[in-house]
């Protein structure tokens, strides 16, 4: 399931970021997410997180 969502999220990661081609940003959207997601291994979209916030859900 992991890799599922590694190959559904990492070509408009890089095609967005690496390419800079905006057309591929609706594929990192919070809907696109909560479309793909599915048990036993749902998937969340977290955008920012503070250097306090990572290092609690690090922990």
């Amino acid at each position: 399931m992991a890799r599922r969502y590694v190959k559904a999220l990492s070509v408009p990661f890089f095609e967005t970021y690496v390419t800079q081609q905006s057309s591929y940003l609706p594929y990192l959207s919070t809907d696109y997410v909560n479309t793909i997601s599915q048990q036993p291994l749902p998937l969340s979209l977290i955008k920012s997180l503070t250097s306090e916030q990572l290092q609690q859900a690090l922990k």
